[in-house]
């Protein structure tokens, strides 16, 4: 029986018999005269608050083991929030005296939580392997640079994190070992790559995993971006400032009542000064267009072709479709699903509203279709989830990658730099804890199947806390 067993074993005692002796107390706990006078003091030294009382209670233990995990892992684990500041929050609700609160304490508790996680979440892995439910893989590979070099390798259509490693090089030798042994026992393949010309990663998908490597788009942009969006906004910057310098003139002359040819001459320059904007601002509008434009054009040939392939191969093994419905689910249902799993994860509000008008084009299309109407509610549903599993599929930017290696960045400076272990446990939470909108986590998306909440089951295995530290000054009491 622990300490906090016994404490609250004796607190119930003494609730329901105020005036109970402790010899009585001893007969009907079990324990010891001693124990019950030791762990009585204790108790008296803790009733410091107004408060304090609740947390010997059963219920009041159970949700203060809750708020100390829910602040470690949260905070301390997923936002990189120092134990020195979580110490200070903990005293701040006056818990110093009901649990170790102290930084060195908070750490070690954080250590148990990691190996729990990691525990927890390779055995939920093996589980999900053994059911042999997850899709064909489409990777996007990079490298980030933090204290020391990481090799990132993430599946683009669930969004999970096969890898995310330290290493001393980036070489296709590199690449290869630390991948191929990651995938090796799971029952799947990767049908393409994305990402940037890198010969390492190119060969890694050409001649490692036979698969085509794709052309990260994300990277093109950018590198085409830099390349001429500074010139044009300084331009633009220029005439805005003409402009206002042009019109400054003009307000004064119409206050003084200057002459009208002084007026026509500040007019003229004001005119000539909007001008100079509107141009340098078609310019700007103009060039976006370019580049969206070459993000729907560039080197998508080949992976257009094998995405169709996987297509019309996996239709044709669940069902013979005629000529017509194949139309159908080519022309109409497939661009729906696209355009939909699209529009749902766009953010920027200009670009999203041109993809809701294609959306919206394309769901009238469908709805309007002859074939579309002969579907039962059940048939439909169950063709446009096909549909939707496809358009995931097919992904032509790493920009996920690029994300997660801000992330890490981020956390790795809130950390000031981190064993590689604690690497494995950001990988794991964000596999099994990092909820979408809908509720699914990558892992969840990956094998197909639900995982129960990581958080639930890491505080279900934590029993107890560890126990406050003598202070000084109470020793020199007890002395």
């Amino acid at each position: 029986m622990g300490f906090w067993t016994k404490s609250r074993l004796i607190f119930n005692v003494f609730r329901d018999h105020a005036k109970a002796s402790i010899r009585q107390v001893a007969l009907q706990t079990g324990l010891s005269k001693s124990s019950v006078h030791r762990l009585r003091q204790a108790m008296a030294g803790r009733n410091q608050h107004p408060e304090s009382w609740f947390w010997e209670t059963q219920e009041g233990r159970r949700w203060f083991i809750r708020l100390v995990v829910a602040v470690l892992y949260h905070f301390g684990l997923k936002r990189g929030v120092g134990a020195e500041t979580m110490s200070a929050f903990f005293a701040c609700l006056h818990l110093e005296h009901h649990a170790g609160c102290s930084p060195s304490t908070l750490r070690a508790v954080m250590d148990k939580l990691e190996s729990l996680i990691l525990e927890t979440t390779e055995a939920w892995e093996r589980e999900g392997i053994a059911e042999a439910q997850m899709g064909p893989i489409v990777g996007a590979v990079d490298e980030t640079f933090l204290q020391r070099m990481m090799l990132v390798f993430m599946d683009l259509v669930s969004g999970y994190i096969f890898l995310e490693e330290t290493a001393d090089d980036r070489s296709y030798d590199t690449w290869y070992a630390r991948v191929s042994t990651r995938l090796k026992p799971m029952p799947t393949h990767v049908l393409y790559l994305v990402s940037d010309r890198a010969k390492a990663l190119i060969k890694l998908a050409q001649t490692g995993f036979e698969c085509l490597s794709m052309p990260d788009v994300f990277h093109l942009l950018h590198d085409l971006a830099k390349g001429s969006s500074l010139s044009i906004f300084t331009q633009l910057k220029a005439a805005r400032e003409q402009l206002s310098q042009a019109q400054a003139p003009l307000d004064k002359y119409q206050v003084k009542g200057v002459s009208k040819v002084q007026i026509a001459s500040a007019q003229a320059q004001v005119a000539a000064g909007e001008a100079r904007v509107e141009h340098w601002r078609e310019v700007r509008e103009t060039y976006r267009g370019h580049l969206e434009a070459i993000s729907l054009q560039v080197d998508l040939a080949a992976v257009i072709d094998v995405w169709w392939q996987g297509v019309r191969q996996d239709a044709h093994n669940q069902i013979a479709l005629t000529p017509m419905w194949v139309d159908w689910m080519e022309a109409y249902l497939l661009p729906l699903m696209y355009w939909q799993q699209l529009v749902s994860r766009t953010r920027g509000r200009r670009r999203k509203a041109k993809l809701v008008k294609a959306l919206e084009a394309a769901q009238a299309a469908f709805e309007t279709h002859p074939l579309t109407a002969e579907l039962s509610p059940e048939i439909s549903a169950a063709w446009k989830a096909w549909a939707a599993e496809h358009a995931k599929t097919f992904q032509r930017a790493s920009s996920a990658v690029e994300g997660r290696n801000g992330y890490l960045s981020q956390m790795h400076h809130n950390h000031r730099g981190l064993p590689k272990r604690r690497y494995r446990v950001w990988s794991a939470l964000y596999n099994f804890d990092c909820q979408a909108s809908d509720g699914s986590t990558p892992a969840s998306r990956f094998f197909r199947r639900e995982f129960p909440s990581l958080f639930e089951e890491i505080l279900g295995q934590m029993d107890e806390l560890p126990r406050p530290r003598k202070r000084q000054a109470a020793m020199t009491r007890s002395v």
